[in-house]
């Protein structure tokens, strides 16, 4: 594999819905200091100020309150940080908040129809110096059109990266290298794209998805993630080393990752059959409650 290939760990952001966000010292001097050792570019550390919609208290990775980015700060020496957020929760100070305390990379989340609300935040973002994704979420549920709307209205504020989130785990390879062929020769921005594995499908998408123009990849240790979790940065990694891309260390990501299975406990469990509707009829969370009946499902794609 000849492409430079850039990765992004979202082991404590996404990972965290698995434990309420709710990561020891402890744990984040292991999984920080490793990811550090094996040379990944950026560690998304965490939401500042909460997703949405959530109603329950969240601990500090799901909020990225100051003495926690400035902890992760000290165990970062190479590493750039990142934080994610929701446009409506975000304020010009919190922004500043994040980059006084080290953040490098601000990535905005963005819902469908919502793209108008990232924009002043991009802006903001840009004028104190924060490196901006914009990850559009649930790209599955994009018509072709919508998408290049979505795209052109993004593209006018120079963002640094873009990426698509297959937020329910239901695409294929050929629709993945349908998505990036289709726009990453079209911008002069970079692509990045985020798996989830409700498939078994994240590697292989990942793959696809470079093939087809991507820069930037998402991972995380154990897989750890929302539902049956993401791309898991070990198997990843060790991907590339045997396509000859020794650029990362994979002993360090490989003690992190058994850190995370053995005292996070996650890894192991047992596997729901909700996710795996949500990955075969393409079914956000708040869709699959809708289309539940009692213990049966029905299996109706969205328009």
């Amino acid at each position: 594999m000849t492409k430079t290939i850039k990765i992004l760990d979202v082991s404590l952001r996404d990972g965290g819905h698995r434990i309420n966000f709710d990561f020891k010292k402890e744990a984040l001097e292991v999984i920080l200091t490793s990811l550090d050792n094996a040379g990944i570019e950026f560690v998304e550390i965490g939401y500042r100020n909460g997703y949405a919609p959530c109603s329950k208290s969240l601990g500090v990775a799901g909020l990225c309150p100051k003495d926690y980015l400035l902890y992760c700060q000290s165990l970062l020496k190479k590493t750039g940080m990142a934080v994610m957020v929701h446009p409506q929760n975000i304020s010009q100070t919190d922004l500043q908040t994040l980059k006084d305390c080290g953040v490098k990379l601000l990535r905005i989340c963005v819902a469908k129809g919502r793209v108008a609300e990232a924009c002043p935040v991009i802006d903001m973002s840009k004028e104190i110096g924060l490196m901006v994704s914009v990850n559009l979420i649930h790209i599955s549920h994009y018509s072709e059109g919508g998408l290049r709307a979505s795209l052109e209205t993004v593209n006018k504020y120079q963002p640094d990266m873009i990426y698509f989130a297959d937020s329910n785990g239901s695409l294929f390879p050929k629709q993945i290298d349908f998505l990036y062929r289709t726009f990453t020769q079209q911008y002069p921005t970079a692509f990045g794209f985020h798996a989830h594995d409700n498939l078994g499908l994240a590697q292989a998408n990942a793959l696809a998805a470079i093939q087809a123009g991507a820069t930037y990849i998402d991972v995380s240790l154990a897989g750890m993630g929302k539902g049956t979790g993401n791309l898991k940065t070990e198997f990843f990694i060790s991907y590339l080393h045997a396509a000859n891309n020794k650029k990362y260390k994979l002993q360090p990501i490989l003690e992190a990752g058994n850190y995370v299975r053995e005292h996070l406990k996650i890894g192991h469990e047992p596997l729901e059959m909700d996710e795996f509707i949500r990955g075969i009829s393409d079914l956000s969370t708040a869709q699959l409650k809708q289309k539940k009946t009692g213990d049966t499902y029905q299996l109706i794609l969205p328009d």
